[in-house]
């Protein structure tokens, strides 16, 4: 969701603006990268972006999609109260990192751009 990584990652993509997904959450894990799960009564906050294939064939790339660091999944999400698909990409790893380690500020910082 970071402004200047998607730039260089998808030149030329737009941020739409923010969406919520519900019953999942956010969590930094013990590799120390961002990933959610599902739980329910949670909500993730990220931002929807306009993405071409070559788009996402980078990030597929970038995330190791083939060596299963991330796998992709279509959730539904809503921006506006509104529900709509969006493209996800998942950890398999959900062991939440230790207290202490938290990157979660790096994220909201990323998020408040928008």
């Amino acid at each position: 969701m970071c402004p200047k990584q998607m730039a260089e990652r998808c030149p030329g993509g737009q941020a739409i603006g923010p969406a919520a997904l519900h019953n999942w959450r956010f969590l930094i894990n013990i590799r120390t990268y961002a990933t959610i799960e599902a739980k329910l009564q949670s909500t993730t906050h990220g931002v929807l972006w306009t993405l071409t294939k070559k788009h996402i064939a980078n990030l597929d790339k970038y995330e190791a999609v083939e060596e299963e660091m991330y796998y992709k999944k279509k959730l539904k999400v809503f921006r506006g109260g509104k529900p709509t698909e969006a493209l996800v990409y998942i950890d398999p790893v959900c062991e939440k990192r230790p207290t202490g380690y938290n990157l979660h500020e790096k994220y909201i910082e990323w998020g408040e751009v928008f």
